[in-house]
């Protein structure tokens, strides 16, 4: 983050933020095996609404916080903000999180082909989806070339990760179906989810010419109606089936995004508001509870790699 905000050239910028994703990739999923090993299982409803409104409620807050920071400050501030934070964070962990009970699958041996294949499949999928309308697609040799590298890569990843002695990423455990579907269900959640998240800003400050702020101010009702609906959520998880508040969320998500669909130039802030509460409760109803079934029948030795795969596939 430091290094983010003291950044002189786009380069400098890109390098930095890719040292931020090392770090932060490895936290999330941690976090949330952590949290299936401290809490009993009649506490860890509320642990994971708890971890949940921070994951989720944090991007959302993010842009209303960044967006006062920028209009008021200079844009480096939204790195240096996490420094205090970060440090914190890091005491608070060194003095409060205990080592899990069991003992971690630990070996010696580093899986470099898979960890290639990997960065290879990923990494050219993201540069085409980044690059491809810019370059208008498939009439440009880049892009064919990087769907034909992403192609091949994660192909062979996959093959290569399920015969392998040490995976980097275990696919096995996919044998679980309840991590399978909690899987298949984080991928098409991550669709929607960052789909609206990057679309609406986009769409404010470009058509309508709001500020970073004004932008903020629209999504900061759905950041708290999430909070507050995650923290209910948490305490009646164990309590009822939890495909039933996954499936209520995906209504109120799906009406939200129709609302959505609907937003013209004409729109004002208020017009926002409810499309956002709407988004925000369909979330806070899916995201506890779906995290929690997904891992919920796996070996703790196993549950890093079964949150691991979940929010990869949420995040692809």
């Amino acid at each position: 983050s430091f290094l983010c905000g003291n950044a002189h050239t786009l380069e400098e910028l890109v390098g930095a933020r890719v040292l931020q994703g090392i770090g932060g990739g490895a936290l999330i999923s941690t976090a949330q095996a952590i949290l299936f090993d401290v809490f009993p299982l009649h506490e860890r409803g509320k642990a994971m609404a708890i971890f949940g409104m921070g994951v989720m409620v944090g991007p959302t807050l993010g842009p209303t916080l960044g967006g006062w920071i920028t209009d008021n400050y200079s844009w480096p501030w939204i790195f240096y903000i996490n420094i205090p934070l970060g440090f914190l964070a890091a005491l608070m962990t060194w003095r409060y999180v205990p080592e899990p009970a069991h003992a971690n699958e630990r070996t010696d041996h580093v899986d470099w082909p898979g960890l290639v294949l990997l960065i290879l499949g990923i990494g050219a999928l993201q540069i085409l989806l980044e690059r491809g309308e810019a370059k208008g697609w498939y009439d440009a040799l880049e892009i064919r070339v990087e769907t034909v590298i992403a192609a091949i890569s994660l192909v062979a990843f996959i093959w290569h990760e399920l015969v392998t002695e040490h995976p980097v990423v275990d696919l096995r455990i996919l044998g679980n179906r309840q991590l399978a579907a909690g899987v298949a269900f984080g991928l098409t959640l991550g669709f929607a989810l960052y789909a609206s998240v990057f679309a609406l800003p986009v769409f404010l400050q470009a058509h309508l010419g709001y500020t970073a702020w004004d932008t903020g101010k629209v999504i900061l009702p759905g950041a708290i109606a999430s909070a507050v609906t995650m923290a209910i959520t948490g305490r009646i998880t164990g309590k009822m089936d939890a495909r039933y508040l996954i499936v209520l969320g995906v209504g109120l998500f799906m009406w939200s995004m129709w609302f959505h669909y609907h937003f013209t130039l004409d729109i004002g802030l208020g017009d926002t508001v409810f499309p956002m509460i709407l988004r925000g409760v369909g979330l806070g109803l899916i995201f506890v509870p779906l995290t929690q079934v997904a891992v919920a029948d796996l070996r703790p030795q196993q549950r890093a790699k079964g949150t691991g795969l979940f929010n990869l596939a949420r995040q692809l």
